[in-house]
């Protein structure tokens, strides 16, 4: 949610304040020091501050990078993540540059957990936009098989990276791996863990198997998308008019019905000038 202006200036005014007062505070507490870098760079992110944020992702480098007063493997990738994020909507291409040291650096510690993240947040930030498809495919390949081995086989997150892999197969034309990478992902994420995320596939998988001529198939995936949405979201949320949309696109035989379903999903998208 959007904060209001004045809890996002209060917030702010915080942030400004707890961040002069680490480098007096915690002199001789470095590795301390950096980490609390890394976490006022994660809330300026997150207000919107994505300066401040690449701001305190170089001075957590700083101390923790090579040469730093505390290096630590696992600290400076953290802090190259946030650098990348933070530099994503301005200059991709620095930031595939600062993703490329998180994965290297990774790398060099030996840290399952650690590359996992930057091979993870590579392949969907910068997969597919500044990465060739070999290199974006093989960054989802990698993040995929090391999520296996660290959080396991039905893990949430291993269902939300075999969907936005499903993505990105279909649109660098590796049409065979969709629809097997969609089912993979929907088994991992239930319905009472993972609601949302269990809608996109659903809708994305409905969409393929209508269009491959399933659509027995394909239009109890699309109504189950629309009730986890409707429960989630707001009536008039224009993510509750697009799963209208899909289903009005798959639902065959009932037309009168169909037609109901996207006059719905229309006036939503109107309302939200979507």
């Amino acid at each position: 949610p959007t904060a209001a202006p004045s809890d996002t200036l209060t917030a702010l005014d915080l942030l400004h304040r707890g961040a002069r007062r680490l480098d007096e505070d915690l002199a001789d507490q470095p590795a301390v020091r950096a980490d609390l870098y890394t976490v006022i760079g994660d809330a300026y992110l997150g207000l919107g501050r994505s300066d401040s944020a690449v701001v305190f992702a170089r001075r957590a480098l700083g101390v923790v990078g090579p040469g730093g007063e505390a290096p630590n493997g696992t600290d400076a990738v953290r802090a190259h993540l946030l650098r990348s994020r933070g530099l994503f909507a301005s200059d991709p291409e620095q930031a595939a540059e600062a993703f490329a040291e998180a994965v290297a650096t990774a790398r060099a510690h030996g840290d399952d957990r650690a590359l996992l993240d930057a091979r993870e947040a590579q392949a969907m930030l910068v997969g597919g936009q500044v990465l060739d498809a070999d290199a974006t495919v093989a960054a989802f390949e990698e993040a995929v098989d090391l999520c296996r081995r660290v959080e396991g086989d039905d893990s949430p997150r291993l269902g939300r990276l075999l969907a936005a892999f499903a993505g990105t197969a279909a649109s660098v034309r590796q049409h065979g791996r969709v629809e097997p990478l969609l089912r993979d992902a929907l088994a991992r994420l239930p319905a009472d863990e993972a609601p949302y995320d269990r809608s996109g596939a659903l809708l994305e998988l409905s969409k393929m198997l209508h269009a491959t001529g399933q659509g027995e198939e394909a239009l109890p995936m699309a109504e189950e998308a629309l009730a986890l949405r409707r429960q989630l979201l707001a009536p008039q949320d224009a993510r509750i008019g697009q799963a209208l949309g899909t289903l009005a696109s798959v639902r065959s035989g009932d037309p009168l019905r169909a037609e109901a379903e996207a006059r719905e999903a229309l006036a939503i998208a109107e309302a939200a000038n979507d």
